[in-house]
């Protein structure tokens, strides 16, 4: 793998000086990118899902002290006294990932967003857990290279809920932990709504189809803010009508699921517009092992399930963004335990692919995209992950591969452009 400068072979290096030397390698690389960045605008709509929470707060970091998983470190990050410190809510971070992102050739970020209840957003447990990300992107001076988009995850914005019943799609849906929340959902939903289109109308705000925000929804059978199945439907229509009153086009509402063509009806009943993936696509022959075990299966078998995946939603009919994994390893969370979760990961996991086997996948999806155009109305694919250091899947450059993995994703995409 092509290191990045040397970083990450001596504990001499001090954070400055990678710094400066990082910043160095990032001005190459953008200039390296800029024809391609700019030929890109006319091929296949390229985003990556940026799972974003790494604060010095964040428990997390704690799966990646074993020097077993330093591989994984971003470019950004300090290693002192066993102790990983990375700090991605940086202004100077969010301007080196975004020309980093955008010299490779992608196109939009789709970055978790949190519009936190008001019983919660003053509780201390969840204070790390900050919603601003797309903030530093807005003050980025290099904002023009790169759009985002939002995806909105579940069980961050309300309390957790019964899964998705096909039959009774109006039945109460709040239960469990996290129930005798204060947090009245419906009430609140015009103030988050209207939070919502102030981002959507931003010029740097990805857009598809004309004028329509791209949105994806991770737990998408489960969205919880709504109590009922029907209040959900009624609450995307609202956002809808708030977007049109406010010159945009409907939201394109992208359900992120896990079996491409199963659980299918309830996309239909909420009103989904497509399909996507977050992690790792259930691959057929792997389905049955799904018992707690751990096992270890080669990459072309991760690039596998992403091929069914696609293959399943055009059978069904549906309208998708293939998801293309770059990785999924989440052992740093199976086998590091402490109380951070009510239990550690469990289940399978990939082995590394190579730069060429990556190349070849997101080669794969683009060209999937082009042969099948009555299920890919937006022409886009979504890669996993920039940033999921612990669950196995980034392409954010560390300090042990450097950009080896863009340079992969960028040979791919220059075959389209």
């Amino acid at each position: 793998m092509e290191k990045c400068n040397g970083f990450g072979e001596s504990p001499r290096f001090t954070a400055a000086y990678r710094r400066r030397v990082c910043c160095a390698v990032v001005i190459a690389f953008f200039i390296i990118g800029t024809v391609a960045y700019a030929a890109g605008k006319e091929g296949i709509l390229t985003g990556v899902i940026r799972w974003s929470a790494w604060k010095l707060e964040f428990q997390q970091t704690r799966y990646l002290e074993d020097p077993q998983w330093h591989t994984r470190i971003p470019y950004y990050a300090d290693v002192r006294d066993g102790k990983i410190l990375m700090d991605e809510y940086q202004q100077n971070v969010m301007d080196q990932d975004i020309l980093y992102a955008a010299s490779a050739g992608l196109d939009y970020w789709a970055v978790n967003y949190r519009v936190w209840p008001r019983d919660l957003r003053n509780d201390p447990k969840w204070k790390w857990y900050t919603p601003d990300l797309p903030s530093f992107h807005r003050k980025s001076k290099y904002k023009d290279r790169l759009n985002y988009c939002l995806f909105l995850q579940d069980h961050l914005l309300g309390p957790k809920q019964k899964e998705y019943d096909p039959d009774n799609p109006g039945a109460a849906n709040a239960a469990g932990k996290g129930a005798d929340s204060t947090w009245d959902p419906v009430a609140e939903w015009k103030t988050t709504a209207d939070e919502l289109v102030r981002l959507f109308r931003e010029q740097n705000y990805q857009k598809v189809l004309g004028n329509r925000p791209l949105v994806f929804i991770f737990g998408a059978q489960k969205f919880a803010y709504f109590k009922t199945y029907v209040d959900m439907k009624a609450g995307f229509e609202e956002l809808s009508r708030r977007c049109e009153a406010a010159g945009l086009g409907k939201p394109y509402y992208v359900a992120m699921i896990w079996l491409g063509g199963e659980n299918s009806r309830f996309l239909d009943d909420i009103g989904y517009d497509a399909v996507s993936g977050y992690g790792a696509p259930i691959h057929p022959e792997i389905r049955k092992n799904r018992d707690k075990r751990a096992i270890e299966y080669p990459y072309a078998k991760l690039a596998e399930a992403n091929a069914a995946f696609r293959d399943a939603c055009r059978s069904a009919g549906r309208q998708v963004i293939p998801p293309v994994n770059d990785g999924w390893d989440s052992r740093p969370a199976q086998v590091t335990r402490f109380p951070l979760y009510d239990r550690p990961a469990e289940g399978a996991w990939f082995t590394r692919g190579t730069a060429d086997e990556l190349t070849e996948n997101v080669r794969s999806a683009c060209q999937w995209v082009i042969d099948n155009p009555k299920n890919t109305e937006v022409k886009s694919i979504l890669i996993y992950n920039w940033s999921e250091f612990v669950e196995g899947g980034w392409i954010c450059p560390t300090l042990d591969e450097g950009t080896a993995r863009l340079h992969a994703i960028k040979r791919a995409l220059e075959t389209f452009r």
